[in-house]
């Protein structure tokens, strides 16, 4: 099963995201297939089934983080480890063999990335694609070389199915009818080096993406405008359904004060679904028509998490009531999006904040983000424990 990793800003030595060409592209290096914050590590000892690193500096890293170790010589170390941090220059982890005591060769750690290749390149351009076999393995094709309308400040999202350089392949979607450039997300409000706050999480087949984009003097997620792109595999109800992968993100360029975004509106009717606040899926059911509009369907209402009718904690049951996200269009449910609920209570606690036990989800944590449609206030919870599938 894959493995849930959250990735922000405020990581130690995390890239920074500025409404400069080419920083997003620097980002999703980091992110999806290099890793960073790497350490020297000055000893590995194990005691039973309990391995302690002891790092050459403070290694910056939390309890909970994935942390990738590599250069052992005894092979079971060189893996991805959710670690427990013991002091600034240690932490624990759990190894299911019994390599030797203390680990020898030259050692490293770093925070360990999501689980992508880069499968093109171009300037200030990236195609990626899950290493993950068991997941669609569709093409997503960024462009962050400030050719959009809002310049520097915005990069452009396409899926393909098939792609032979950074700049061709077939199976485009959005189809170039519906949209020449893809989908949009702003980076920042302004073209200049200024520094906005962003989180990633992702389990490696699927990737939601969110940024304040208009910034603030703490430079702290979850005040103001944020924009979020997302990408990757569903969770189809029909199990033949091969072409259900999807991208998530502003239809409109340049979008600054109001932001419509297909992650968070969600809707009720889904007959001639609305391109503009939609989610775009590579085909229909059949696997037919290529970019094909769909719609999100919470519990909330007509976007996620907007709603707040429902006092928290329930006085029912004194508990968060929360529900899957479905995916929608031609009158039908087609799929879940995974790891990600919408609940009947609107902003019930701070952006970035965890919540446990969730009912009905006991032994997960959930993080709540917030996001926006239009100039609705939207707002999700995000299950970094996991499994998604």
């Amino acid at each position: 099963m894959a493995t849930v990793k959250l990735y922000r800003h405020t990581d130690t030595n995390a890239p920074q995201l500025a409404g400069v060409v080419g920083r997003m592209i620097t980002l999703l290096d980091a992110v999806l297939v290099n890793g960073y914050n790497t350490v020297n590590v000055a000893s590995i000892t194990r005691d039973s089934s309990i391995a302690t690193v002891t790092t050459a500096s403070a290694h910056g890293f939390n309890t909970g983080d994935i942390v990738l170790i590599a250069g052992a010589t005894q092979t079971p170390y060189n893996a991805e480890f959710r670690i427990t941090v013991t002091s600034t220059t240690t932490f624990t982890f759990a190894v299911t063999s019994e390599p030797a005591s203390p680990a020898t060769g030259t050692i490293t750690c770093k925070r360990a990335p999501a689980g992508f290749s880069k499968a093109f390149t171009g300037t200030n351009k990236g195609v990626y694609r899950s290493n993950d076999l068991s997941s669609d393995r569709r093409f997503y094709r960024f462009t962050d070389d400030g050719t959009t309308t809002a310049g520097a400040s915005e990069i452009a999202l396409t899926g393909w199915e098939n792609m032979t350089s950074v700049d061709a392949g077939d199976g485009r979607f959005p189809n170039t009818t519906d949209d020449a450039n893809g989908h949009y997300m702003r980076k920042s409000s302004t073209n200049d080096a200024t520094n906005r706050p962003w989180t990633i999480v992702s389990d490696g087949k699927t990737v939601y993406m969110f940024v304040e984009y208009a910034g603030n003097a703490a430079n702290v997620m979850g005040t103001g405008n944020i924009h979020s792109l997302s990408f990757g595999d569903t969770r189809p109800l029909r199990p033949t359904d091969k072409y259900c992968s999807f991208i998530a993100g502003s239809t409109t360029a340049n979008q600054t004060s109001t932001v419509s975004n297909g992650l968070f509106s969600a809707g009720s009717s889904f007959s001639t679904p609305n391109y503009a606040s939609s989610v775009n899926v590579n085909r229909d059911i059949n696997g037919v028509t290529l970019g094909v509009p769909h719609r999100n369907v919470g519990c909330s209402g007509s976007n996620l998490g907007s709603s707040t009718f429902i006092r928290y904690p329930n006085g029912a049951d004194n508990s968060l009531i929360i529900g899957p996200v479905a995916l929608a269009y031609s009158e039908m449910l087609r799929a879940f999006m995974p790891g990600i609920y919408d609940n009947y209570h609107g902003r019930v606690i701070a952006n970035g904040d965890y919540i446990e036990n969730v009912r009905g989800y006991e032994g997960r944590k959930f993080m709540m983000q917030y996001g926006q449609t239009g100039s609705t206030s939207c707002s999700i919870f995000i299950d970094i424990t996991g499994p998604w599938e």
